[in-house]
Formats: structure tokens, C-alpha cells, sequence
């Protein structure tokens, strides 16, 4: 981790450099702004890493009223070039009254992003797809739980390979993968699960495989922030 951290300061700084003082409207602005953002959250990552190393709580993080469906539409354009790599097309059902959420904007990011990356692997490749397009959907919805209680729900859907039975109950297990060595470390799920967790929500998964998966996430949803 450190080993990383030195020359991501150093991305960082030659970022600021480059960087116009002001927004000039142009599209290297927007793009070196893009990269800005994501080298910082990028640091916070592995600053986590490196807490958890020294088995230390993290810090104390800020949370805020979450707009989920502005954070998902953040994080598809920033997955948007890997998509046309891979190929797969991704569908956004947007509730337009989803109430927010309490949280890190930064971490629903993450947990998205992982999400998004881990169905374009699914999906990649996959021979069940060969006459069939590579379609990521992400839909978000108000759920009511039978006890009343109100959740913001997103479901992130993929028509790839699928998940084996005897697989299900591992997903979420640091360093579990079921990819080639050198393809994955495992710990993209189990980061999800984690965030899930920090934030009060719940998830579920539903797979078959050589037909695909779905992941619902649910998040207690607040009147206001105080």
C-alpha cells in the first residue's frame, strides 16, 4: 500500500499543476477535475487499507444526505470507457422521488463502481453470451418493509455467466475469486458487503448461472439531516 501512495501523490500533484486555477468550460478541465477526485478517493482507499493492516479503527468520516441516483449517474460515467472495452451496454432505471439516504457519497461510489466492474467481468468473455449483447441494469426503487420502515433499494442486474451454487455462500469472503490467478484478488465483494454493512443496508443476491445475476441493496432512507 505504500508502495502505491508515494507515486499516487505524486499523479496528484502533476494533476493540480495541469489543472486550470478556474473551470474554462473545456473538456481537459472536466476530465483532470475527473482524475482529481478519483486519485483522493483512491488515497482514502488504501489510508483504509493501511488502518485495517495496523488493526486500527478508522476515522471518524463525515456522513450526508446521499442522493442515490446522483452518485450511480456519477459512477457510470466514470465506468462508461470500460463498458465500451467490454462491450456492454448499460440501462439506468432512475426513481425519480427516491428518497436519500444517510452516508459517505464517497463509499456508495465504491460500492457501485465494484458492483459495475464485477458485472462487466461476468459478463466478459462469457460463452452463454454469444448471441446475445452484454446489458448492465441498474434500476432504484422505494421499497416498504412490512413493518413500515422505508428503504431506497438499487438493483444492479447482469445477463453474464452467473454464479454456481456451491459458490453463493463464498461471494462475499475476503480474497474468495473465482477468476485465474492474476485476474482478481477477491476482496471486490466483500469491500461491497462491508460498505453495505457500515451504512445499515441490506443485501441479496440471486444467480444462475450461464443465465446471470442480480444484486438488490437496500438502504434505510431519512426524513432530513439535521
Amino acid at each position: 500500500a505504500h508502495e502505491i501512495n508515494n507515486p499516487l501523490g505524486s499523479i496528484a500533484g502533476f494533476i493540480q499543476i495541469m489543472m486550470p486555477n478556474e473551470d474554462d468550460g473545456s473538456n481537459n478541465y472536466k476530465y483532470l477535475k475527473a482524475m482529481s477526485q478519483e486519485t483522493s478517493r483512491m488515497k482514502r482507499t488504501i489510508d483504509e487499507l493501511l488502518a485495517f493492516a495496523r488493526q486500527q479503527p478508522d476515522a471518524t468520516q463525515v456522513v450526508m444526505s446521499v442522493d442515490l441516483n446522483l452518485v450511480i449517474v456519477e459512477t457510470i460515467n466514470l465506468v462508461k470507457p470500460q463498458a465500451k472495452i467490454k462491450n456492454v451496454i448499460i440501462n439506468f432505471n432512475e426513481d425519480k422521488n427516491l428518497p436519500s439516504i444517510l452516508g459517505q457519497p464517497d463509499r456508495i461510489k465504491q460500492l457501485v463502481m465494484n458492483m459495475c466492474l464485477n458485472a462487466f467481468a461476468a459478463m466478459n468473455g462469457s460463452d452463454c453470451l454469444s448471441n446475445k449483447e452484454n446489458i448492465l441494469t441498474i434500476t432504484t426503487s422505494t421499497i416498504k418493509t412490512e413493518t413500515g420502515s422505508l428503504f431506497s433499494e438499487i438493483i444492479i442486474a447482469d445477463n453474464g455467466e452467473g454464479i454456481r451454487n456451491e459458490n453463493l455462500s463464498k461471494i462475499f469472503n475476503p480474497f474468495f475469486t473465482t477468476r485465474e490467478q492474476g485476474e482478481g484478488t477477491g476482496l471486490g465483494l466483500s469491500t461491497c458487503y462491508a460498505i453495505i454493512e457500515q451504512h445499515g443496508g441490506q443485501i441479496e443476491v440471486n444467480s444462475k448461472w450461464k443465465e446471470g445475476t442480480e444484486f438488490a441493496i437496500r438502504f434505510p432512507v431519512i426524513e432530513k439531516v439535521k
